[in-house]
């Protein structure tokens, strides 16, 4: 298992397309301090500061999951394509060694990804308006991470669920774009409408991780992400394990 692992990351970490949105994060993450401080000199935001720019950046979702979708697309598609994996597995390797190495080599990487966009954000906000009024409290940002990592690994399992069944087709790249990385942000404008949708959203990870980034840290919502990240990673694991153990590789 070990050796697979070493094997997937040290191919996974030389892919040009990881370097490539590496680079895009980094730019997009400048370009937004850019239009936020325009918006700030017009007089249309009306505070600054880095702990504001954190909030934001880890709450929008959309921009990781998509990073994250072409990142599964490219890397887990060009094995499909190329046949690496139906040859790996055809060659006796033991299909759910091949499952969980590429699983956590490729959640890894995208939780990287996913991460440069808030940073740079955060960084270069706190250095121009500086981080907040606020006490600053190293342990307390510590453990807003940690959670806000846990419930986005849980999201890029889904994302690599998906792909690992489209055999990282486009069709999965679409699916995990428009149905995961646009569509719940839009339900969830819609659920402070209705109540139905609030409701379903509530006991997904995307939901919690929108309310966990806005409010103050408590021990009892905590314990309520731990289940929800507990439970979806498993289903979502089990269900596309059980599809590819199944699937006859061609």
């Amino acid at each position: 298992m070990l050796d697979a692992i070493r094997s997937e990351q040290y191919k996974t970490r030389h892919t040009k397309i990881f370097t490539i949105l590496c680079v895009g994060a980094l730019v997009l993450g400048v370009i937004t301090v850019y239009m936020n401080h325009s918006m700030y000199m017009a007089g249309k935001i009306k505070e600054l500061s880095g702990e504001n720019a954190l909030k934001s950046g880890m709450s929008n979702i959309s921009v990781a999951i998509i990073l994250c979708s072409i990142f599964l697309d490219v890397n887990l598609g060009s094995e499909f394509q190329n046949r690496t994996l139906q040859l790996s597995a055809s060659f006796g390797n033991n299909r759910k060694i091949i499952f969980v190495s590429k699983g956590i080599v490729n959640i890894f990487y995208s939780v990287i990804l996913s991460f440069l966009y808030p940073m740079v954000l955060t960084c270069v906000t706190t250095m121009l308006y500086g981080w907040t009024n606020d006490t600053f409290s190293f342990g307390m940002i510590f453990l807003k991470l940690l959670v806000t990592i846990l419930l986005e690994i849980t999201i890029f399992l889904m994302c690599f669920g998906v792909e690992f069944i489209m055999e990282g087709s486009k069709a999965g790249l679409l699916f995990n774009v428009l149905v995961i990385g646009i569509g719940f942000p839009i339900l969830q404008s819609l659920g402070e409408k209705i109540n139905l949708i609030k409701r379903i959203l509530e006991v997904t990870p995307i939901g919690y991780l929108d309310v966990w980034v806005k409010q103050d840290i408590d021990i009892n919502f905590i314990a309520k992400i731990l289940i929800i990240v507990v439970v979806w990673s498993i289903s979502t694991l089990s269900l596309s394990y059980i599809i590819f153990k199944r699937r006859d590789l061609k």
